[in-house]
Parts: C-alpha cells; structure tokens; sequence
C-alpha cells in the first residue's frame, strides 16, 4: 500500500502534535467544566442552607408562639379556677349567715310564748332587755372572730397552693412538649375530679344540716304548741282578764322588738359592706403578686430555651427523673390535703358545736314573737335560691366542657403544625443529599476523561 514520508529531520511527526493539542484542549475543557459545575454545586448549596435556615427560623417562631399560647392558657386557667373558688365560698358564708338568722328568730319567738304573767313588771323588762344587749354584744363579737380566723386560714391556703403551682411549672418546663401534653391533661382530669368529689360533699353536708335543723324546729315547735294547748284549758275565767291585759302589753313589746331588729340588720348590712370592700382590697393585691410571678416565669421560660438545644439522651433522662419525682410529690400532696380536710373538718365541727350551745342558750332567754306566714315566705325564699344554684352550676358544667373542646382543637393545630415542620426538615435533608451526589458525578467524570487522554498521549 501507500508508505508514508518520514519527516524531516529535527521535526516532529503530525499525529504527535495533533495528540498533544488534543490533550491540552481537553485538560482546559474538562477544568473549564469542573470551574463551572463548582461554582452551581455551591450556589445551590447556600441557596438551600439559606431556605433551611429561614424555615427553621419560622418553626423555632411558630414554637414560641405556641408556647406563649399554653402560658396564656394556664393563667387563664388559674384565674378562672381562683374565681369559682371565691364564688363557692362567698355562696357557703352567706348560707351559713342565713341559717343562723332563721335560728335566731325562730327560738326568740317560742321563749316570748313561754313566759308567765308574774314575770312581766317593769323591773323585769329594764333587766331583760340590758341582758338581751349583752348577750347580742357578745355573739356578734364571737362572730367577727370566726369569721377573721376563717379568712386567715383561707389565705393561708391560697399561698400554699399559689407554691404548689410553681413548683410544678418549674418542673414541666423541663419536660419535651410531647410528654407535657399528656401529662397535663391527666392532671387536668384527676383536678376535675378532686373538685366534683368535693363539691358533692359540701353539697351532701349542707343538706343533712338543713334536714337536721328542719327536723329540731318542727318537733320543738309541736312541743311548744302542746304545752300551749294543756295551759289554756287548764286556766280559769278569771285569768281571761289577765290573759287579755298580757296580749296588750305584749304586742307593745313585740313593736319595740321589731324596731331593734331592723337597726340590728341596718348594721349587719354595713359591716358586711365594710367586710367586701376588704375581700375586693386583698384580690387586688393577689393580682398584683401574680403579675409579679408572671413576670419571674418569663424569665425563667427564655432561660429553659436556652437548654433545650442539649441533646435527647439529657432529655430522656431527665424526663425519667422528674416523672419519678412527679409521682412522689403527687403522692406527698394528696396526704398533706388529705390531713387539712381532716383538720378542717374537726375545726368546724367543733366551731358548730359551740354555736349550737350559743343559740340554745340565748333561745332560753331571748324574745320573739312571728307569725307562721313568716316561716312560709322563708322557706319559698330558700327553694328559689336553691334552684337558681343549681342553673348556676349547670352553666358552669356547660362553660367548662366548650373549655376543654376548645384546648383540644388547639391540641390538633399544633401537632399539624409539628408534622409539617417535620416535612420541611425533610426536604431540605433530600436537597442536600442531592447535591452531594451531582457533585460526585462531576469530579468522576473529570477524572475519567483525564486518564483518557493521557492513555491516548502515551500511544
């Protein structure tokens, strides 16, 4: 075939300059290739941390927020149980106050039936009556001090559970969010409970009381009728005279009675004005005490933030440690509430015992003189306000289950809100992965076309 012409001496052959200047063209093309995918790889790279890091900014907000929601929750919470707890003591009092009117009256007016005509002179009503003011004198002044240790012991427990409640927000701060849930929803329901039970004895005590004083009243007022009874047949025409003349005077006694009364009850009502205006004073205070709190929880809350970016293990065991502690501390409360109810019970019994024997003892020596109509319009008075508790209860029933659908609702906005943050998170990890991965391809493909050409030099 055709030979080819060697080339001159001192020159190199063609195919060897062409070999060489291919290698240097496709050195230059492949680095220009690398150059140009380097510099997308990191464009895409700090596009994607900058979307990243926006995002977890938004979620680190949204959790923020959802934070200061579930504080707002709790105080609202806290106020509103604080408000029925005042609600039920001030309906317990003024009950109280009434039952011991309705005592009063009804055993002054059988000891003013009792009375003999011998006893009636005017020496005897001067003594009576500078007695009957003693004896008020001091009944009011016994009942100013129950009532004062009644709202001492009550502010005691107040602050006692005020302490509680820190406490138990200092440890649930500590907690994951998801454990915090369920933790407080079972705390939710045994509080919901606790409250019905006691509610339901209170109610069961005030009815066996009123049963019981019913009872008294009505035998002791058949007593008394049928000693009337025997009296009046047993006296003679001639005591009809006297009998007349002692109606007389008593319906003149019974007008001085009346007029006394009414100032007695002007004054009650002043002091009991005087007593709300001091109850409005101290609520006034403990709100400003809780802000105060509010305030110190803040703080504290932006310090827990701080220590949440620790890691899981920390958490898992940390969490461990304050359910065991949570148990205890339960554990230790429900036998110190335990022993108060049992303290408070016996203080009140006591306290009824000793009012019992009061107004035994002033029944003997007081006067009073109402009519049966009276005792009627009483108790129509007492079946009205007890129906209208029983609507306000109900209300409130109704109040607190619209509460507990509206937290649950919320509830399920924030776990949707969690999953979707989980998604986020995912996506950038995927972009991330992805870029790694062209990455890699470009520099393999780079090196393969490098050793091609220089096993196309070496032929």
């Amino acid at each position: 075939m055709y030979s080819r012409s060697p080339p001159p001496r001192g020159q190199l052959p063609d195919s060897y300059l062409a070999a060489v200047w291919r290698l240097l063209g496709g050195s230059l093309a492949a680095l220009w290739r690398l150059f140009g995918g380097s510099l997308a790889a990191l464009w895409r790279l700090c596009v994607g941390y900058r979307t990243a890091r926006n995002r977890t900014a938004r979620n680190r907000t949204a959790r923020n927020r959802t934070t200061r929601n579930r504080t707002a929750r709790n105080r609202t919470t806290r106020n509103r149980t604080a408000r029925s707890r005042t609600a039920r003591s001030r309906t317990a009092r003024n009950r109280t106050a009434r039952s011991r009117t309705a005592r009063n009256r009804t055993a002054r007016n059988r000891t003013a039936r009792n009375r003999t005509a011998q006893s009636r002179t005017a020496r005897n009503r001067t003594c009576r009556n500078r007695t009957a003011r003693n004896r008020t004198a001091r009944n009011r002044t016994a009942r100013n001090r129950t009532a004062q240790s009644r709202t001492a012991r009550n502010r005691t427990a107040q602050s006692r559970t005020a302490r509680n409640r820190t406490a138990r927000d200092r440890t649930a701060r500590n907690r994951t969010a998801q454990s915090r849930t369920a933790r407080n929803r079972t705390a939710r329901d045994r509080t919901t409970r606790n409250r019905t039970a006691r509610n339901r004895t209170t109610r069961n005590r005030t009815a066996r009381s009123r049963t019981a004083r019913s009872r008294t009243a009505r035998s002791r007022t058949a007593r008394s009728r049928t000693a009337r009874n025997r009296t009046a047949r047993n006296r003679t025409a001639q005591s009809r005279t006297a009998r007349n003349r002692t109606v007389r005077n008593r319906t003149v006694r019974n007008r001085t009675a009346r007029n006394r009364t009414a100032r007695n009850r002007t004054a009650r009502n002043r002091t009991t004005r005087n007593r709300t205006a001091q109850s409005r004073t101290a609520r006034n205070r403990t709100a400003q005490s809780r802000t105060a709190r509010n305030r110190t929880a803040r703080d504290r809350t932006t310090r827990n933030r701080t220590a949440r970016n620790r890691t899981t293990r920390n958490r898992t065991a940390r969490s461990r440690t304050a359910r065991s502690r949570t148990s205890r501390n339960r554990t230790a409360r429900n036998r110190t509430a335990q022993s108060r109810t049992a303290r408070n019970r016996t203080v009140r019994n006591r306290t009824v015992r000793n009012r019992t024997a009061r107004n035994r003892t002033a029944r003997d020596r007081t006067t009073r003189n109402r009519t049966a109509r009276n005792r009627t319009a009483r108790s129509r008075t007492a079946r009205s306000r007890t129906a209208r508790n029983r609507t306000a209860r109900n209300r409130t029933a109704q109040s607190r289950t619209a509460r507990n659908r509206t937290a649950q609702s919320r509830t399920a906005r924030n776990r949707t809100a969690r999953n979707r943050t989980a998604r986020n998170r995912t996506g950038s990890v995927s972009v991330q992965l992805l870029q790694s991965t062209i990455n890699r391809r470009l520099i393999h493909r780079l090196i393969n076309r490098l050793n091609q050409s220089t096993i196309n030099l070496v032929d």
